[in-house]
């Protein structure tokens, strides 16, 4: 599947949560999320930061700015986050769905440490071969293979 088929198939798919997503259906839509609330992260640190440089330095003003732009930054980070929490749950469901797992299996995801290890090591596998009991192979049963090159 193209990247952009991915990206398509990952959007098109946001709301359901039967049948399979192939790997690069997942992660071509979750990857560029993920790394948006990673530059969010990064910016809600640098202006939690700047509050406490505002305080330790006694500006009041400084102050009320950083705030605000904290605020808003946590309102934009929410805002996204609810935009995109459903999309990325029936994601993480249909590729479960995909390497043969039920969608309880998602909520071992939220165990720290040991959790997110689990949904990467789940997650980023083949699915099954061939239909299973949630659906079709979303690759076809088309399956990358490594090529050798002749020394000839």
């Amino acid at each position: 599947m193209e990247f952009s088929e991915a990206i398509k198939a990952f959007w098109v798919n946001a709301f359901k949560f039967d049948g399979r997503a192939s790997r690069s259906e997942f992660w071509s839509g979750y990857l560029p999320i993920l790394a948006v609330g990673l530059i969010f992260g990064i910016l809600q640190n640098q202006a939690k930061l700047d509050v406490v440089a505002a305080i330790k330095a006694g500006s009041p003003t400084g102050i009320s700015a950083s705030l605000t732009y904290l605020q808003n930054l946590s309102y934009f980070g929410l805002g996204v986050w609810l935009i995109t929490i459903v999309p990325v749950v029936s994601g993480m469901v249909r590729r479960l769905h995909d390497r043969g797992f039920w969608w309880v299996w998602s909520a071992v995801g939220v165990i720290p440490i040991i959790g997110t290890i689990w949904a990467l090591a789940v997650l980023t596998q083949r699915g099954t071969k061939g239909p299973n009991r949630f659906g079709e192979d979303p690759s076809g049963g088309r399956r990358h293979r490594k090529t050798t090159r002749g020394a000839g």
